[in-house]
């Protein structure tokens, strides 16, 4: 599986909130899009965009990843471990509740470990007071695949007839388009985009994550991103980017968002199952 990523802050930030995490691996700084060959495609892939002021912000999000990284330890994104439950589903075929159910437990209390850390932070550092992070990302076992998300970062699934949105948004123009008020275009552009329902952080102990668990199917192209690349360019012009090879369209991705001034961090990973 090819992996890009790309995470900056921008043309308008002079100060990066965002953070990748790709495998084990956290990025909160690059200059281009960075390729990579995992090898074996199992793991949580995320990312994260924080808030609270720079260093605040940034610290979330580090910390929000650092404990999803854990889950890379766990049996279920591990080849044949024997006593994983995913070692024993039944493959592409489908997937158990059970196994779905706990991935997504794993992943919550994941979140919640980083909430606690960070009220522990918060605690120690008035700075740190206000320190909350959005956070979208993949988890890929052996035979299924969760998608999860709080805040208003994303995952998409490139597929052939269109590009779809894998995760929820929880935010106030979420509510206003399941309401029919708006127009999923008018997401990206409406002055109260940026005005968050849920995500993770020190006063957050209500924290609401959105969950998609699904079979393995093949080989897909998956895009993860915080709300600073959605929002700086039409969906249809993103679709059209990740159609192209993973090494030219993260390229080109990266380009167009300074060339459209991005108002905030742009941060993005793209998973190409295909290569």
């Amino acid at each position: 599986m090819l992996t890009a990523y790309f995470t900056n802050a921008g043309p308008a930030r002079e100060d990066n909130q965002d953070a990748v995490l790709v495998g084990s691996l956290i990025s909160s700084a690059t200059e281009n899009p960075v390729l990579l060959d995992p090898g074996q495609p199992l793991g949580v892939f995320a990312v994260a965009d924080g808030v609270g002021g720079y260093r605040g912000g940034e610290l979330a999000a580090k910390t929000l990843l650092d404990s999803l990284r854990e889950l890379d330890r766990a049996p279920e994104a591990r080849p044949g471990a024997e006593d994983s439950p995913a070692s024993h589903s039944a493959g592409p075929a489908g997937s158990s509740p059970a196994e779905a159910a706990s991935v997504e437990l794993k992943i919550t209390e994941a979140c919640r470990r980083a909430s606690d850390k960070m009220a522990e932070l918060a605690a120690e550092t008035p700075g740190y007071a206000n320190m909350n992070t959005a956070v979208a990302g993949v988890f890929i076992g052996a035979g299924q695949i969760t998608f999860f998300n709080s805040g208003d970062c994303r995952v998409y699934r490139l597929g052939a007839p269109c590009l779809t949105k894998m995760t929820r948004d929880h935010s106030l123009v979420q509510i206003m388009f399941d309401q029919g008020l708006i127009e999923e275009e008018e997401m990206r552009l409406h002055p109260r985009k940026n005005v968050l329902t849920s995500c993770i952080g020190r006063d957050r102990e209500d924290f609401e994550l959105y969950f998609k668990t699904m079979p393995q199917s093949p080989p897909q192209k998956y895009f993860i991103c915080s709300d600073g690349v959605w929002e700086a360019l039409p969906l249809e012009e993103i679709e059209q980017i990740l159609r192209l090879p993973t090494p030219a369209a993260a390229a080109t991705l990266a380009r167009r968002l300074f060339e459209a001034d991005a108002s905030d961090n742009i941060s993005f990973i793209i998973l190409d199952q295909g290569d």
